[in-house]
């Protein structure tokens, strides 16, 4: 894997997070929530608690699905969040997609489950980098590009 791109989440002059993307090669950059391997790894730079988590994953994954949609998501989404903890500063984690097979799921490099089906694997990399993410500034970065136009 390689790394596609870097991209970090502030609020006011405060680093949130930093967020790094990895997909196979470079020609993924246009097709990345294709059912192709990759990986997102979030560090994070303050304390979560494991409830903002939850919910930050339901509202980012809420922002690019329809209403049916996101309920047939929520057993997997369900499963996700009773792999979360609560995070400190310095923490990370990882979620790597293996087709055929799911998710995994790793905070600080314990692997916590596998959450199967590439239906959550698009579903949790749009909160990313999908239609509606969490932020276009750092989807753009993470696509490996400063701008709209990739």
């Amino acid at each position: 894997m390689i790394l596609l791109g870097t991209a970090s989440k502030s609020f006011w002059m405060f680093t949130l997070v930093t967020v790094s993307l990895y997909v196979p090669n470079q020609n993924f950059k246009k097709n990345v929530l294709d059912d192709i391997p990759k990986r997102i790894e979030v560090h994070y730079h303050v304390n979560v608690p494991k409830q903002e988590l939850d919910r930050q994953t339901i509202n980012g994954i809420k922002r690019n699905y329809s209403d049916d949609a996101f309920k047939a998501l929520m057993p997997k989404i369900d499963l996700i969040d009773s792999y979360y903890r609560d995070i400190k500063a310095g923490d990370w984690i990882s979620v790597n997609y293996i087709p055929g097979i799911g998710s995994l799921v790793q905070i600080d490099g314990t692997t916590k489950g596998l959450v199967p089906g590439s239906d959550f694997a698009k579903a949790f990399f749009a909160i990313w980098v999908g239609q509606n993410p969490v932020d276009t500034g750092v989807k753009y970065k993470l696509l490996g590009s400063n701008d709209k136009n990739g």
